[in-house]
């Protein structure tokens, strides 16, 4: 599987959207998405891409411009045959647009080709955005803009978000982030589980967890005891964080992400 990565150089954007990855794969592959903090936004160019579905235990095709909230749980997904698509992760902050509004509840009923008008979403239908093998963002950071300027952001939400984002540390208690925010402890904890179907503890766990795996996967000569730094009190904390999150030790998650990202996992060699 080739893997391309690119961030928005809007900086409008980067408060919204992580980057943007083209996913080309040209053979069968089972793979797990681990929660992250992120909103995935896919658009399939070509080939299809599959969800196991729990309840009745088998693979059924998603939608060819969807989302996924990958801060939920540990997901199997898989490529039948081949696959090419866009991927825009999203920073959490885009719940706090009305688009967004309930995403949790009614993710599946969203589509990203309601992000683009009908000539950028031409453009990205026909690859436009690859340039010498690599993505030339313009196109996606224009359309996008567009999108996210034409709607009123809710700041409360995106507070809450950002806080957390940049308190890491897991001596800060939920009430300092209440306080913070000029509301109760109970105010809070109905916002997270109202719009991020979460606690406040559960949602900012997931946050700190993403952004050390990120370090760790992004920095090849780092150590796992730099994770220390992103708040966790010691190994053996980040070693329970871990297991909790994705049910492997953090040797055995690194050891299956085979592409330069830290929420995928595959199966098999």
């Amino acid at each position: 599987m080739k893997l391309i990565e690119a961030q928005p150089k809007s900086t409008f954007l980067q408060k919204m959207i992580d980057r943007y990855q083209f996913y080309d794969c040209r053979e069968g592959v089972l793979f797990k998405s681990i929660p992250n903090g992120k909103i995935e936004g896919w658009t399939i160019i070509s080939g299809q891409l599959e969800l196991l579905d729990d309840h009745h235990n088998q693979f059924v095709p998603v939608e060819e411009h969807g989302f996924y909230p990958m801060s939920k749980e540990v997901t199997l997904f898989r490529i039948p045959e081949t696959l090419i698509c866009l991927n825009i992760k999203l920073n959490l902050t885009v719940l706090s647009y009305p688009f967004f509004d309930n995403f949790f509840h009614h993710w599946r009923e969203l589509s990203t080709a309601s992000l683009f008008d009908e000539q950028s979403f031409q453009s990205i239908q026909a690859l436009d955005f690859l340039q010498e093998g690599s993505i030339d963002t313009s196109v996606l950071d224009a359309a996008l803009e567009r999108f996210f300027q034409g709607q009123q952001a809710i700041p409360q939400l995106s507070q809450i978000i950002v806080f957390m984002m940049e308190r890491l540390d897991s001596s800060t208690k939920i009430g300092h982030l209440a306080k913070a925010m000029n509301m109760s402890t109970k105010t809070l904890e109905r916002l997270t589980y109202k719009h991020f179907s979460k606690s406040p503890k559960e949602l900012w766990n997931i946050i700190r967890f993403g952004k050390a795996t990120a370090h760790l996967r992004k920095v090849e000569t780092s150590k796992l005891i730099e994770a220390l730094s992103f708040g966790y009190y010691d190994q053996s904390h980040f070693n329970k964080t871990c297991r909790q999150i994705t049910g492997l030790a953090p040797r055995e998650l690194f050891n299956q992400m085979k592409l330069p990202t830290n929420d995928l996992l595959f199966e098999g060699d």
